[in-house]
């Protein structure tokens, strides 16, 4: 078995398989030439889902004839869905991995919002001592509704967390029969409108499908409360960004923290740099001290039920494109 790690050096924790599969050919390719050099015979992908370009989706779908298993570095899989993987070709990914980190990416976002930390750093930039004028703005996080939208893994991250704070956790999914000590109440996509209007803070921890793609628009905004805030962690195309902006100057909604953009890296041209109640960070949410010895667990355990012939553990469904 031949396993090729695209764009990637040798990571060390993925470097000691080699030891424990001493039958696999384990190889690291660093660029798309070397992809390129080395896919042909490869049984196994492992790549980070936003490098799977077109380009390298159309050297997969026209080299890659050995090929069985791609496993991706990341829990979205939109670039795979969108470029095409060879027919037959089964898809996993790196569920688990990262939700304790983006659901702190999460809570600091929010927190930062809540408790005028941004607003405090914007005036220490100008040596300003606002007290008064921040006393006013900063607002309590205890007994809010905090709603997530997609109760996977990293929704129930964010749901522990937030619960701490003393909040009324609501949660909108596609899921039924869900039994979550942390929960308060649950609604299904039907009750959408009445989620969104009980929710003081809306977290996004869903993927992005074709009927996800979107579902903050200018209607959706204007379904929200006046003093809420949007917390986006997930996939930038979930939010109209346009419609954001205006929701945030005319005072629709209050405030908003986003990790993730429609487009990435956010253009210097966006008007979101300029947008003072919203918190941007640059799409670090995922990144954390344990990952790639997480992922080293996961690798390991896919490979070895890839040579016994068993079956392989989050496989993506692609026909729902998650």
């Amino acid at each position: 078995m031949k396993l090729l790690f695209a764009f990637y050096n040798q990571v060390p924790e993925w470097v000691d398989l080699r030891s424990e599969f001493p039958d696999v050919e384990i190889i690291f390719a660093k660029d798309i030439d070397e992809i390129s050099k080395e896919i042909t015979n490869t049984d196994a992908l492992f790549i980070l889902a936003p490098k799977y370009t077109i380009d390298v989706a159309n050297i997969v779908k026209t080299k890659a004839k050995k090929l069985q298993w791609i496993q991706t570095t990341t829990v979205g899989v939109d670039e795979l869905m969108l470029n095409g993987t060879p027919q037959g070709v089964l898809i996993t990914k790196a569920v688990g991995i990262f939700d304790t980190n983006v659901a702190e990416q999460a809570m600091a976002l929010l927190l930062a919002i809540i408790r005028q930390v941004v607003a405090a750093e914007r005036d220490k930039q100008k040596c300003q001592y606002n007290r008064d004028k921040l006393w006013k703005q900063i607002s309590s996080l205890e007994r809010k509704n905090v709603g997530i939208i997609g109760y996977g893994g990293i929704g129930k991250q964010v749901s522990k967390r937030a619960k701490a704070f003393y909040t009324r956790i609501l949660v909108n999914d596609v899921a039924t029969g869900v039994i979550d000590s942390n929960v308060d109440q649950f609604f299904l996509p039907g009750q959408f409108q009445d989620f969104l209007a009980e929710c003081d803070v809306v977290i996004l921890t869903l993927p992005l499908t074709n009927v996800s793609q979107y579902m903050f628009d200018t209607d959706t905004f204007k379904l929200m409360k006046k003093n809420s805030i949007l917390i986006n962690v997930s996939r930038g195309k979930l939010v109209r960004e346009s419609a954001l902006i205006e929701a945030l100057r005319n005072g629709i909604i209050a405030g908003a923290g986003l990790d993730v953009f429609e487009e990435e890296p956010l253009p210097s041209t966006s008007e979101l740099w300029g947008v003072d109640n919203v918190v941007l960070t640059p799409h670090l949410g995922g990144n954390g001290d344990y990952n790639r010895q997480r992922l080293a667990d996961l690798f390991r355990k896919n490979i070895t039920n890839f040579l016994n012939g068993e079956e392989l553990i989050y496989v993506v469904d692609t026909s729902k494109g998650f």
